[in-house]
């Protein structure tokens, strides 16, 4: 059973996803914080090089616009740009000219270029599925736009489908075809702090929602209604700790360790740096060091920091030392069960593979480091 917690009782709002009871995933939402990832704006054109420029948009530091063959853009020149990444430290926002929302079902972009894409989600992987989805796309969708459609697609019905492409193709348009000669065209609706958080999760198969705030509880079902989740089973915990309530906040807790133990006796190392994540996995208690043991204890490994990826919000470049292993077999075996487990990720996960100093490279796409530290 997965269920998602909010704790409204902190200075800042929690949003836990927990599986069994198990935590797989912990946000945070404060006001100062919230992330513009998703905002539109109507900017200025300043300063352009060959691949880029920068734009006005209100902000502290000014955005950065990837310059693409097909946008031509003069300075002082005012186009539609839509957050696709948070400033960061001494970076403005990252920001795009395809103009990108998401429903339940698909998430739609209105992008530069005549010719139309299509993605379906990795985890669809039945291939008769995939051709029913891109029969779909191909009868619905309007041009310069592409289309991904979520896990939650598979198998809902055509029409369904299209109901929802015509309501974001609207959403677009009415912000596009603005009247404003500046400023902020679209902001994310904050009805409440945390929904920036729920939304991310609404892509799992969520069970019910509890809250501790009353309050929050008209705010929270209107969420779920404009999202689609209008049925949602909503548990109220009023003045509760309500962390503690669900055996929370030790499994938090635990995250402030760089060293994780394995099952098998061995133990990962997590150490994070600005420019990447290093993990290194050990041997630790292993009593044996025969080749299947090491085998079992890297296998594990690899498990548990797939997990351990999610809970602690790692993202960018990371490096993983797992103990050697000699035959090539295993090496394969372990890279294969590695991409599955990442695929559980509700964000992309991409293992490069083993660099030539045996060391397992893999990436992480994140928006901002909203973890809960």
């Amino acid at each position: 059973m997965k269920k998602i917690i909010i704790d409204k009782k902190q200075a800042t709002s929690r949003t836990a996803l927990v599986e069994n009871g198990k935590l797989i995933e912990v946000l945070m939402d404060d006001s100062a914080l919230a992330s513009k990832v998703g905002n539109v704006y109507l900017a200025k054109i300043e300063n352009i090089f060959k691949t880029f420029a920068f734009a006005e948009i209100g902000a502290k530091k000014k955005a950065f616009l990837q310059l693409e063959d097909d946008i031509k853009v003069k300075s002082g020149d005012r186009v539609v740009v839509q957050i696709t990444k948070d400033a960061f430290k001494d970076k403005g926002a990252k920001v795009s000219t395809n103009i990108t929302f998401a429903g339940r079902y698909i998430v739609l972009t209105k992008k530069n270029t005549s010719s139309n894409t299509i993605y379906i989600s990795r985890k669809i992987e039945d291939e008769a599925e995939k051709a029913r989805l891109n029969k779909i796309a191909a009868d619905i969708l309007p041009t310069n736009h592409s289309i991904i459609f979520r896990s939650a697609s598979k198998g809902i019905e055509k029409k369904v489908i299209e109901n929802e492409l015509k309501s974001l193709a609207a959403k677009i348009e009415s912000i596009v075809n603005h009247n404003n000669e500046n400023g902020v065209l679209y902001e994310e609706n904050n009805i409440a702090i945390y929904e920036s958080s729920l939304k991310s999760l609404f892509c799992e198969n969520i069970d019910a929602i509890a809250i501790n705030d009353e309050n929050e509880i008209k705010n929270l079902n209107l969420i779920l209604k404009q999202n689609g989740y209008g049925g949602t089973k909503v548990d109220l915990h009023a003045d509760e700790n309500i962390f503690e309530y669900y055996e929370l906040d030790h499994q938090i807790e635990k995250l402030k360790d760089k060293k994780v133990w394995l099952k098998t006796g061995g133990y990962v190392v997590i150490e994070k740096t600005e420019a990447l994540t290093v993990i290194d996995v050990n041997t630790g208690k292993l009593t044996s060091k025969k080749k299947d043991t090491i085998k079992k204890a890297n296998m594990e490994a690899a498990t548990e920091i797939a997990k351990q990826l999610r809970l602690r919000n790692l993202f960018g470049i990371i490096i993983v030392d797992f103990i050697s292993m000699e035959e090539a077999s295993s090496k394969d075996e372990l890279i294969n069960h590695f991409s599955n487990e990442v695929k559980k990720d509700r964000l992309t996960v991409n293992v490069v593979g083993i660099t030539s100093l045996g060391l397992v490279e893999l990436t992480r796409k994140g928006t901002k480091a909203n973890n809960i530290f």
